[in-house]
């Protein structure tokens, strides 16, 4: 094991999220409904998952729970011409007014999320907040040096508890499912454009063949 690090949800994060209206401290009304995948980790995370810093800084053990690292699509977006440094916002309707406001510390590098888009075709975008002392579920995120010692990882995890139940998985594989299904429509839809153009072809070299073992004017006067 190289490094570890806790985690909330796993990526893809297809179950975490918020929805809801964006307030961002200092503007009037909601700017936005957009959602959100949220990510609770502990700050070991980002050097696991090779998440790099595009401006400010990562959170700390000691850090504030509102403070938060988001990706630079959610800065870009809502913070054009400005740095989303130092922003506060808060994500919820006019039914929770007083939830207090996230604290921007860090921006990363845009990473492949759960998808771009939701359904609706609304941009999803990243937050990174630090996690709870006793979050529930738990899981981790490893890197290795080898995907063999996986094996090795669940083993020493089940001996800690003889009724743990471990689930290992790798992010590649992960997402190969998450996006399974585009796959194999892409992979058929492309096996039926091959067929088309085996089949046009085909017909091309049956009638120029024809047109060369025959002459065209003999076949023309017989006709």
């Amino acid at each position: 094991v190289r490094s570890a690090a806790r985690t909330w949800a796993l990526p893809p994060s297809t179950e975490a999220g918020s929805f809801g209206q964006l307030h961002i401290a200092g503007r009037i009304g909601p700017v936005g409904s957009p959602k959100l995948s949220s990510y609770d980790v502990d700050p070991d995370y980002f050097d696991v998952m090779g998440i790099s810093v595009a401006e400010g800084h990562l959170f700390s053990d000691d850090s504030p729970m509102l403070d938060v690292v988001i990706d630079e699509r959610f800065a870009a977006a809502f913070w054009p011409d400005a740095s989303a440094l130092g922003a506060q916002f808060q994500i919820g309707g006019a039914d929770r007014p007083s939830r207090d406001f996230y604290h921007v510390v860090g921006v990363t590098r845009e990473m492949r999320t759960d998808t771009q888009l939701t359904p609706e075709g609304n941009p999803v975008f990243v937050v990174y907040q630090r996690i709870k002392p006793k979050s529930h579920p738990l899981a981790f995120v490893v890197k290795v040096t080898d995907e063999r010692a996986m094996a090795a990882i669940a083993s020493t995890a089940r001996s800690t508890g003889p009724r743990l139940r471990v689930l290992t998985d790798t992010v590649d594989l992960r997402y190969a499912r998450l996006y399974g299904d585009t796959r194999l429509a892409a992979a058929i839809t492309g096996a039926f454009g091959v067929l088309a153009w085996v089949i046009a072809t085909a017909g091309i070299f049956a009638v120029m063949a024809f047109l060369v073992a025959v002459p065209l004017d003999g076949w023309l006067s017989e006709r």
